[in-house]
């Protein structure tokens, strides 16, 4: 809602510093808007690495990060998931909780 209680619509524009000029002038060519909010922003992010992991039902890549705390996190990798669970005729949820749970055990034991 905007000022007097009237509707609007937010875009959001995310793009490199050397096109936004472009990128401005394209939206207000191509819109009703008689004014755009330019904001820079920073991307902080955890150091990382991905690993490959075989596992009953085929590699799977990790991401591994480091918590700013030193305490480590993992995420398996969506288009391998869905991959194996095509490979195999099994639900996609069915084999990310398999997955998960060997490669929770297989970083345990190191």
């Amino acid at each position: 809602q905007m000022k007097k209680n009237r509707p609007a619509h937010t875009l959001v524009a995310l793009c490199e510093p050397a096109v936004t000029d472009a990128v401005a002038a394209t939206l207000l060519n191509h819109s009703t808007t008689i004014g755009l909010r330019i904001v820079p922003f920073e991307k902080v992010e955890l150091p990382r690495e991905t690993v490959t992991l075989a596992t009953s039902l085929g590699d799977v890549q990790i991401k591994k990060v480091t918590q700013p705390d030193g305490r480590h996190r993992w995420k398996s990798e969506h288009a391998d998931i869905l991959s194996l669970s095509r490979q195999h005729g099994l639900d996609y949820p069915t084999v990310k909780r398999q997955l998960d749970l060997e490669i929770s055990r297989l970083l345990e034991s190191g």
